[in-house]
């Protein structure tokens, strides 16, 4: 939390509090020594729209009375408490219009700033024309999509969607067009530096668009599905050993192979769908990768595990984690945009 805010929520109360009473116990005096009753002036400046009845009764207050009866203090000291009232008044006033006008222009949902909301919005309106863009020369080619921006430019595509308006001006483009032809498949992605690495645009190949709220940026979904598939045909091998030695056809013919990949903007996870084989036997199975990166880094994790009927109570089934990130070596890799 900020400072600025902690000041507020904090030191903000007190401030207004004190000045409060010390304008009510003003008003007090002022009114008897001008000859009206204090505390019934005090409750209405107190209850009454406070500061602006503060205001009110400096602008219409009667003159102080003379006399024997008077009990005025010196016109210097007068003057100081009528100017500090005022000063006071015009403070606490400015403080109540500003301070809601300033938070309001500056809380905006998921933590950013309305100028920031703005630019969100921007964004995800060019991604959504890249999008369409990137459909309908994925079906005139043939199921083939896009591997550039010079291939969109014949459908209409103008510099300024290449680029959103949270980055730098003159960098390189803010998106990246991904291949893939299904609903389901990422098909555009932004830079995540774009909005300060806490989130980005993505667009899917049904042509909706999502707003991933994560510092930890989605990888393509071929490269996620053939990661997993490397790390559970390796484990499978491995695994097999150990089963040969407690059941006698061991795992038997056993297969491996990764079918559907999703990916959850709203989770910011994916569903991977994996069939297998085992002793005869074939299973299907949904794993779940979460992100588990860091800063500079997006990395997903997620586990699968063995479940067989017939084996041993002294062996148990074992579980493998599954990592998935954008330094593993896979078809179409791409680097983070500089």
């Amino acid at each position: 939390m900020r400072l600025w805010l902690l000041i507020l929520l904090f030191a903000g109360p007190v401030v207004l509090l004190a000045a409060f009473v010390g304008s009510v116990a003003w008003v007090w005096r002022d009114a008897n020594r001008r000859g009206q009753p204090g505390f019934i002036v005090a409750v209405l400046v107190a209850f009454l729209f406070w500061p602006l009845s503060l205001i009110a009764w400096l602008l219409a207050r009667p003159a102080v009375q003379t006399g024997a009866m008077a009990a005025a203090p010196p016109p210097s000291r007068s003057g100081r408490g009528c100017l500090w009232a005022a000063l006071i008044a015009l403070i606490v006033l400015g403080l109540l219009i500003m301070v809601p006008i300033w938070l309001l222009l500056n809380a905006a949902p998921m933590g950013g700033g309305a100028r920031e909301a703005a630019r969100r919005i921007a964004c995800q309106n060019n991604v959504k024309q890249l999008a369409a863009m990137h459909i309908i020369y994925t079906k005139d080619h043939g199921g083939t999509p896009p591997r550039s921006f010079e291939d969109l430019r014949a459908y209409g595509l103008v510099d300024t969607l290449q680029h959103c308006p949270a980055a730098e001006k003159g960098g390189p483009p803010s998106y990246r067009l991904d291949p893939g032809s299904n609903e389901t498949d990422i098909i555009i992605l932004e830079n995540w530096k774009n909005h300060g690495g806490k989130g980005g645009t993505i667009a899917f190949g049904d042509g909706h668009v999502e707003w991933v709220n994560s510092p930890c940026k989605p990888l393509r979904l071929d490269v996620v599905k053939a990661a997993v598939e490397r790390q559970l045909r390796v484990w499978f091998d491995d695994v097999e050993e150990k089963f040969q030695k407690v059941l006698p056809e061991g795992l038997g013919d056993k297969s491996v192979q990764v079918g559907a990949v999703t990916f959850n903007a709203r989770a910011n996870c994916y569903q991977v769908e994996v069939h297998w084989q085992v002793q005869g036997r074939e299973f299907r199975s949904v794993m779940r990768l979460d992100p588990a990166g860091f800063p500079g880094l997006s990395r997903y994790t997620g586990t699968f595990g063995l479940c067989l009927d017939n084996v041993p109570d002294s062996v148990a089934n074992p579980v493998i984690p599954v990592v998935v990130d954008e330094l593993m070596d896979g078809p179409a890799v791409e680097k983070e945009l500089p």
